[in-house]
This record gives structure tokens, sequence and C-alpha cells, in this order.
């Protein structure tokens, strides 16, 4: 079995418009599997280094939602709507259809489970190579906009430091909601 070497820590990733609809009846944080997709998608570009699962910590959440006037009026989502006139259809008459996806802007940090050993110099370059990739990922069918920061963090071997670790860890990563 696979044991965590490192982990990569992406701070206040910004995303714009994502994906905010899991089925025909709910809507609301995207799931799980499209961090995993992101996870994989990163460890794709990057070169020698095996990911493993993948920390959330939700920030912020905003929903892209118009509100009624009316105190039990449900809220219905902005929906974009295409060009009138657009490319192959500019000799048509009428206009174009809706896109119907509700999309969300979410604030939030990432911990990547590394499971490469890594050296002291591959740590530090880690950092920049994942900081140089981030621009072209999507994250749950969103843009990444900016982040404060990435950082590779050594975990501890013994069970005892990772406690400790993972204490000082986590105040960092205060105000959110862990996933």
């Amino acid at each position: 079995m696979n044991e965590t070497c490192a982990l990569i820590r992406i701070q206040r990733l910004r995303v714009e418009n994502a994906n905010a609809v899991s089925g025909n009846l709910t809507w609301g944080f995207p799931p799980p599997s499209a961090f995993l997709g992101f996870a994989h998608a990163l460890e794709r570009q990057l070169d020698l280094v095996k990911l493993g699962g993948v920390g959330i910590v939700c920030h912020a959440f905003d929903p892209q939602v118009a509100f009624s006037r009316g105190p039990w009026q449900p809220g219905r989502f902005r929906l974009a709507r295409h060009p009138y006139i657009a490319g192959w259809k500019k000799f048509e008459k009428g206009a174009s259809a809706i896109v119907e996806e509700g999309r969300a802007h979410l604030e939030v940090t990432l911990l990547l489970e590394v499971l490469t050993e890594l050296d002291e110099d591959r740590l530090n370059t880690l950092a920049h190579e994942t900081q140089s990739v981030l621009p072209t990922l999507r994250l749950a069918g969103g843009n990444p906009r900016h982040w404060r920061a990435v950082d590779v963090l050594e975990w501890p071997e013994w069970e005892e430091d990772q406690r400790e670790a993972f204490r000082k860890l986590r105040y960092r990563l205060l105000p959110g909601f862990a996933l």
C-alpha cells in the first residue's frame, strides 16, 4: 500500500462558473468526483508524480441564482444564452437556445496527497510546476482564476508526528467547511 509522502496545498483557489447541478433534483456544491478528476488531470501534467486522495476545504460558495421577491419563492439559476446570431445559424431567424446549466463561484483550499518519494529540490520544483499548470486545468467545469499560494508540505512518517502536523495544518485551513 502506498503511503503519503507529501501534500500539495493549493490555498484559496477561486473557481468561477463551476457546475452546481448534481442531478435532476439536486443542486449545490460540486461532487467530490469533480475534484478527483482535477487531481487526475494535474497528475497527468506533472512529471513522475503520483497523486492520491484530495482534501477539500470550502471557504466560499456563491451559486449564481436570482431570488424572487416572495418569501417562499425558490431561487432560479441565472442561465446563459448564446448570441442571437451565432456562427452557422446566422441566416436562420430566431433566438438561440438557453444553456441550462447551474453555475457557482467557489473558493476552496485543496490538499492533494503525493504518493511519490521526493527529495528537497523536487519539492520546490513541484510547487512551481503545479502553479504553472493550474491555469490550464478545469475544476468541475469551471475556470481556476486565482489562488493565494501553492506549496508542498512534507508529511511525517510516524503516526504521532502525523497527528501533530495535521493539528497545525487544520488551523491554517480555517475558516472553512471540510469535505
